[in-house]
């Protein structure tokens, strides 16, 4: 049963950040050579020159803790707080992504497949940052209602 409509929120946000796994990230070219970049690795071709199971480690990491937060509906400033963990750990992700892109090739050129790692390579002023992601944690956190308090909850801390 959906507790609140933060719980949809989280649900998809689960569900977008999942499909990092799966999905392609960038492209890369490289003296000559045309790279694929998803969150194992980076392969060339069948081979995989670079491995990038960190990276396949933390989206997984995130994707869980979206779906434990989800049935934890009653602790709501645990929800709170994990989401601004995970919050953290996807922005830690995204420059992890822009380090495995750019740390191994000599003169590299990148073609991102994910919206947010497109926007932010872009060189032209005004690029739009969609990550729906993030927008959805955002919102999530800004409809959370703040518990009411009793005489054991120490207001200065929450």
């Amino acid at each position: 049963m959906i507790q609140r409509i933060q719980t949809v929120y989280l649900f998809i946000a689960a569900i977008l950040i999942a499909l990092l796994m799966f999905l392609k990230l960038a492209d890369l070219t490289a003296g000559g050579q045309i790279y694929t970049f998803n969150a194992k690795g980076i392969f060339q071709g069948e081979s995989r020159v670079y491995n990038g199971m960190a990276i396949y480690f933390l989206i997984w990491l995130i994707a869980v803790i979206h779906f434990v937060v989800i049935f934890r509906y009653k602790k709501r400033i645990f929800q709170m707080r994990a989401l601004v963990f995970t919050i953290i750990l996807e922005l830690g992700l995204f420059g992890m992504i822009f380090f495995f892109t750019y740390s191994g090739f000599e003169d590299a050129t990148a073609s991102f497949k994910i919206p947010v790692a497109r926007a932010l390579s872009s060189q032209k002023p005004g690029a739009r940052v969609n990550c729906l992601s993030l927008v959805i944690l955002s919102r999530l956190l800004s409809t959370s209602k703040k518990p009411p308090q009793d005489h054991y909850t120490v207001s200065h801390i929450l």
